[in-house]
Order: C-alpha cells, then sequence, then structure tokens
C-alpha cells in the first residue's frame, strides 16, 4: 500500500465515517484520533480491521507524518504535565 492509497482510506465506522485518513488528519483534533486508531488498532487480531491496520501503519511510516505524530505527543505530554 502507498501513501496515497493509505490516506485515500476511507474509515468504515464511527464518527468519521466514510472520511478519509487525509480528511481526518487535516486538524489536530482529527489526527490526535489517528494517533488513537493506530495504537487501539495496530494489535487487533480480527479480519475486518486488516485493511484499517495497514493503511494507519502505511499512513504513521511517512516522514512528515512521523514529525507530526512526534510533535503531537510533545503537547500531550505539556499538557499532562501542566495538569499534573
Amino acid at each position: 500500500m502507498t501513501f496515497a492509497e493509505a490516506g485515500n482510506y476511507k474509515i468504515t465506522f464511527g464518527a468519521h465515517k466514510g472520511k478519509t485518513l487525509f480528511q481526518i488528519a487535516r486538524n489536530d483534533e482529527g489526527f490526535t484520533y489517528l494517533m488513537w486508531a493506530q495504537k487501539t488498532f495496530s494489535q487487533d487480531p480480527r479480519t475486518d480491521t486488516a485493511l484499517l491496520r495497514a493503511a494507519l501503519a502505511t499512513y504513521f511510516a511517512e516522514e512528515s507524518v512521523q514529525k507530526r505524530y512526534r510533535q503531537r505527543a510533545l503537547l500531550d505530554s505539556d499538557y499532562a504535565a501542566h495538569d499534573a
């Protein structure tokens, strides 16, 4: 699966049903959702999530997405430290 194919994968459930990964990732809230989905579904053995797992793995393997992921994770940890 290419990065473009992964980004154009459409979510088939929930609040983002029918949206592509690219569409969801346009804002921080959506990107945070994709981070959650990647963590949640990466170990999911169900066959109905296989395409989602592959799309998320390919999407998050892209260098520009990894950079954004690290920035978002740092921001989230700063918020957590501030709230403590």
